[in-house]
């Protein structure tokens, strides 16, 4: 668990964001059972959902309308109280989305600007996982 961590924390800060707290690497490592390409795509999702914000400012309308709301900006009628219930959760919508679409697609919408979201962010996770897995050899 630790190694899925450290890649985290690595991916992370090659996002940007170096400061991504501990609780939230934790969550995520945890979520995914040890999935390290679940655990990117979780960190990616939050890069970009919410900056890893729990409380992300409201630019889309989703979030502005109190629709989605967190880390994930998964539904806020359903949002887990923890960082650690919330990844949970991003990790089940993750799983319904892989075993209906094959992709991520579920997570951005099936729509045109959803299929470029999902291109978008499985490449940036292949990306990150091809340089750490470079990194390491």
């Amino acid at each position: 668990m630790n190694e899925i961590i450290s890649t985290l924390a690595i991916v992370a800060s090659a996002l940007g964001y170096p400061n991504v707290s501990s609780t939230f690497l934790d969550a995520t490592a945890s979520a995914c059972d040890g999935n390290e390409t679940c655990a990117v795509d979780a960190l990616i999702y939050a890069a970009h959902e919410s900056a890893f914000n729990a409380h992300p400012h409201a630019w889309s309308w989703d979030a502005r309308g109190h629709v989605s709301c967190g880390f994930w900006q998964t539904p806020c009628a359903a949002l887990a109280p923890t960082v650690f219930g919330q990844a949970r959760d991003w990790v089940k919508l993750r799983s319904v989305s892989l075993a209906r679409y094959g992709s991520l697609l579920g997570l951005a919408g099936n729509t045109p600007a959803g299929e470029a979201v999902t291109r978008s962010r499985e490449a940036e996770r292949d990306d990150c996982l091809f340089a750490v897995a470079w990194s390491i050899h």
